[in-house]
């Protein structure tokens, strides 16, 4: 089964929209705790930055995290949107 571009563009935009927002809410003090979800993708970029954020390139290590966030988010909403696409064409 091919992915078609439709479900593609929708898992990056829903991928990307949510990242922001969950940084976005994360950024709050009460709400701090739901950065936990962002947690794969500090430790996906923590194999190229053992230092973290605290490296000399700090930067780059925010950005390679966000990065590994949104593919993860893409990957769930594609495996969403495949998944709804086989069971409403059994119907």
């Amino acid at each position: 089964m091919t992915i078609s571009k439709s479900q593609l563009g929708w898992s990056a935009l829903i991928g990307i929209v949510s990242v922001a927002a969950l940084a976005g809410i994360a950024s709050i003090d009460r709400l701090d705790s739901f950065g936990i979800v962002l947690l794969p993708g500090a430790l996906a970029a923590a194999v190229f930055f053992p230092q973290g954020i605290e490296s000399d390139h700090g930067m780059a290590f925010l950005v390679l995290a966000a990065i590994f966030d949104v593919v993860l988010f893409v990957a769930i909403a594609l495996f969403v949107f495949r998944m709804r696409g086989k069971i409403l064409s059994r119907h």
